[in-house]
């Protein structure tokens, strides 16, 4: 059973809090918790360890992200405890000129069980020729709703999913 502190940071964040916070409730040290992600075959450096639970650096990468699902198992967390806390990536490289945002909104709703529920709708135009798509990436299991103007293309899966 998850104690009442580590119960509040799991809901309310931020992610090194809560992996500082599961591991103490765990009784483990960093050296011992690495030793199990090797066992089961996950491969993430002591240092990126330590830094996560210090918030210098957070897990991006798929193979990070890969590691912090395993930690939840070692924690003894519930599914997806650690990584909701984490939010979206960091945006890499420069957006593309090609394409203009007219509206983006965003509503989230969370319910009893930390079940959510997430809406997005995005206004874009093209503002070059040629452009004829737009990706997106979310958690496994969306459901994804058609709408005007709009399809799902095809899937991928990076692995870090159920």
């Amino acid at each position: 059973m998850v104690d009442n502190e580590l119960a509040e940071v799991l809901r309310s964040g931020p992610f090194e809090r809560a992996l500082r916070a599961a591991i103490r409730a765990r009784g483990l040290s960093l050296d011992r918790l690495h030793a199990r992600l090797r066992e089961r075959g996950v491969h993430v450096s002591l240092s990126s360890l330590s830094y996560w639970q210090r918030g210098r650096s957070r897990p991006e990468r798929a193979a990070s992200l890969a590691a912090v699902r395993e930690l939840e198992g070692i924690l003894s967390l519930p599914e997806y405890a650690l990584i909701g806390l984490l939010g979206p990536p960091r945006p890499r490289g420069r957006r593309p000129e090609t394409l203009t945002v007219l509206s983006h909104h965003e509503q989230v709703v969370v319910g009893a069980g930390r079940r959510h529920r997430v809406s997005a709708r995005v206004v874009l135009r093209a503002a070059a020729p040629g452009l004829d798509r737009y990706v997106v990436a979310h958690q496994p299991g969306t459901r994804l709703l058609r709408t005007e103007g709009c399809r799902p293309g095809r899937g991928g899966d990076d692995g870090t999913g159920p």
